[in-house]
């Protein structure tokens, strides 16, 4: 059995804890495929973005970890409050891929087991299993929306991006 020790972070340093090269990549993918506008100096002016993607005009913080639930959602609030930006929490697992937990401003509580979906060049989270709100994720925002953006649930299939063994969020439809 491996033991980890954590040390708590000195004052004005990230919250979130390090995270892996292969997590770091599909931040930046999942950042990519957004297609917004990068604050790529906001971890220097604010060193608790450090390892996070800032887009202030879609008021989104994007981080990432190898953390299982409920680890880092303590932090994540804490990110999200000092931003005032939406934190979108990217969760990947080698065998299960890629997943998220959001935390909305407008919301007080986290939206979790979301998976992303694509198709035809727009990106959404929506809900891994049962129902929940949807979320288009574009360059301007996060948009709560209440219809899913598929009809069946062969297309939904079928749209789901978990960037297991590419870190790409393009999609295959």
């Amino acid at each position: 059995m491996e033991t980890m020790l954590l040390e708590r972070p000195v004052a004005g340093a990230s919250l979130l804890p390090p995270t892996s090269r292969a997590v770091a990549l599909r931040v930046h993918a999942f950042a990519g495929a957004i297609g917004g506008l990068v604050d790529t100096t906001a971890a220097a002016r604010d060193p608790m973005f450090a390892g996070s993607v800032v887009m202030p005009y879609a008021g989104l913080v994007v981080a990432g970890t190898a953390c299982r639930r409920p680890l880092i959602f303590r932090e994540g609030d804490a990110v999200a409050r000092h931003s005032r930006l939406d934190l979108g929490l990217l969760r990947f697992d080698a065998e299960r891929g890629v997943t998220f937990d959001i935390r909305l401003q407008q919301r007080s509580e986290w939206l979790c087991h979301y998976v992303a979906w694509r198709r035809d060049g727009d990106l959404w989270l929506v809900p891994e299993v049962g129902t929940g709100p949807f979320i288009r994720v574009t360059a301007w925002g996060l948009e709560i929306e209440d219809e899913p953006p598929f009809v069946l649930a062969d297309e939904r299939a079928s749209g789901i991006v978990r960037a297991r063994t590419i870190p790409s969020f393009m999609g295959r439809i």
